[in-house]
């Protein structure tokens, strides 16, 4: 299925569909996702080279403002690969549970943080869930 954003959503993981789109939704653009599948895997969101420190910034500043509280990290993903330093924003949750081997944040939770950057952004709420 490829929506009108030209993301293509059954090539990404099952759980982490709801959170590309939540970031997307906000001028975030996703470039990779884990959902973990294994206990020691992260589950994480991998940003495209366009977002930029400032765009996480008023991101953590906005939704900061609404919740008082963020559900994970953002974080810097830097590697070299071919001889060149290649770095990327990710956002890693903290808040959940293991199940099944996926990280899987409780609804409740993740319903909270959805409602928080949708009011920060001025976005209609929209539900999402991750079903187990």
């Amino acid at each position: 299925m490829v929506e009108s954003t030209g993301i293509d959503y059954t090539i990404i993981d099952e759980k982490c569909i709801p959170s590309v789109k939540l970031f997307n939704s906000v001028g975030l653009k996703t470039l990779f996702s884990c959902q973990g599948h294994k206990p020691s895997d992260d589950f994480c969101i991998i940003f495209d080279d366009s977002v930029t420190d400032e765009d996480v910034r008023e991101f953590l500043i906005k939704v900061d403002n609404v919740t008082g509280h963020i559900m994970g990290g953002f974080y810097r993903w830097e590697r070299c690969h071919e001889g060149v330093i290649l770095s990327n924003w990710q956002y890693k949750f903290n808040l959940g549970r293991v199940a099944k081997y996926y990280f899987v944040v409780e609804d409740s939770d993740f319903e909270i943080f959805c409602r928080a950057v949708n009011k920060s952004y001025g976005i209609k709420h929209e539900k999402h869930y991750f079903e187990l």
